[in-house]
């Protein structure tokens, strides 16, 4: 377990160096209504993919919402003041944390130095008591090390690990601002509480676990295995058969081959369907969940205040944007692997009748 502690305190350095953004002026959620709409059939995934070469690719499909996230992602990188001096604290601590060598330091070691160095635990024990805890509980700091950085920060805040909202340990949180009376901003704080609650819960992990076993390729191609296996049976079976067809009869091959191939087909299509219904439940999921934040978002203006405690907000809010951006990045994913799926099919099923 020597890298136990490590990975805590990386995720630490990891957020104070990377969560340093401000909000972008769109509505982000209608990004979902760009993802292109799950096809009917393997024949319309085929005439929507390029097809062109003999193989077809989905990639045009999602080409131009990929480039508008991109820009987006690029715009939030600017720096607020506060967050600025953050990003300078957190280069000061992973230059001390090198000088002393925290990364050849045992889980031990690692615990003690964390203990000693406001800049890691902020005063706060819970970051510590969270620290001891992922070094002696292995499947909770594998749960932590498979999430995506989004989700890094929402599991520490609601452990109680991080200082703030923005992601900074305590001590680099900026001073407290003042009460900004601002009935918008405080809505869309809220709305932006519950939304991660929901991203978090037990709800969004079973959508998601289901969806990402459909278009596991390992898990498709198992069951169109079998149906291989059971083709080269019958063709083993035929008279003359000796290692390939050249010796069988012509006929009786073909037979076998297209009975197969219209298997294959048919168990590509109904896979299809469970992608597509698993695709929507999550994309219907995640606008419902995100929608009324990114609303109340809209409403407060972005977050730009210009009140003193306008950089907490703008650190508060990308976060939250950057939930959605990660979503619908996410689902686009998803949305390319099945329409590969599909036209893929499709596409042996044309090269098979020429």
């Amino acid at each position: 377990m020597r890298k136990t502690l490590l990975t805590i305190l990386s995720a630490l350095l990891f957020i104070v160096q990377t969560n340093s953004q401000v909000t972008v002026k769109k509505d982000l959620v209608a990004y979902y209504d760009q993802l292109p709409a799950m096809p009917a059939t393997l024949q319309d995934a085929y005439d929507k993919c390029n097809c062109k070469t003999g193989r077809c690719n989905a990639d045009t499909l999602v080409a131009a919402l990929k480039r508008s996230l991109q820009s987006d992602a690029e715009a939030m990188n600017t720096l607020t003041d506060a967050n600025a001096k953050s990003m300078q604290n957190g280069k000061a601590l992973a230059t001390q944390m090198d000088k002393d060598n925290v990364k050849g330091m045992n889980d031990n070691q690692k615990l003690d130095y964390a203990k000693n160095n406001s800049s890691l635990n902020g005063g706060n024990p819970n970051a510590i008591a969270f620290a001891q805890k992922m070094q002696n509980d292995p499947a909770e700091k594998a749960k932590l090390q498979a999430m995506s950085p989004s989700e890094k920060i929402a599991y520490l805040q609601q452990n109680g690990m991080l200082g703030g909202a923005t992601g900074m340990p305590a001590t680099t949180q900026p001073a407290a601002p003042s009460p900004l009376d601002n009935p918008k901003i405080d809505s869309a704080v809220s709305k932006r509480d519950q939304m991660q609650a929901k991203l978090g819960s037990a709800d969004r992990s079973r959508l998601t676990v289901t969806i990402e076993h459909l278009v596991d390729i390992s898990s498709i191609d198992s069951a169109h295995n079998v149906l291989n296996q059971q083709q080269d049976a019958e063709m083993k079976a035929l008279p003359h058969y000796s290692g390939n067809e050249a010796g069988v009869d012509p006929v009786k091959a073909k037979a076998i081959n297209s009975k197969y191939l219209k298997k294959n087909i048919d168990l590509a299509s109904a896979q299809l369907q469970k992608m597509t219904k698993a695709y929507t439940d999550l994309l219907g999921f995640l606008k419902t969940t995100e929608s009324p934040f990114n609303s109340a978002l809209m409403d407060a203006g972005y977050g730009y205040t210009a009140t003193g405690g306008q950089d907490d907000n703008l650190g508060k809010f990308s976060s939250g944007q950057v939930f959605i951006m990660s979503d619908v990045n996410a689902m686009m994913g998803y949305a390319r692997s099945i329409y590969d799926f599909a036209s893929g099919w499709q596409n042996k099923w044309v090269q098979a009748q020429k």
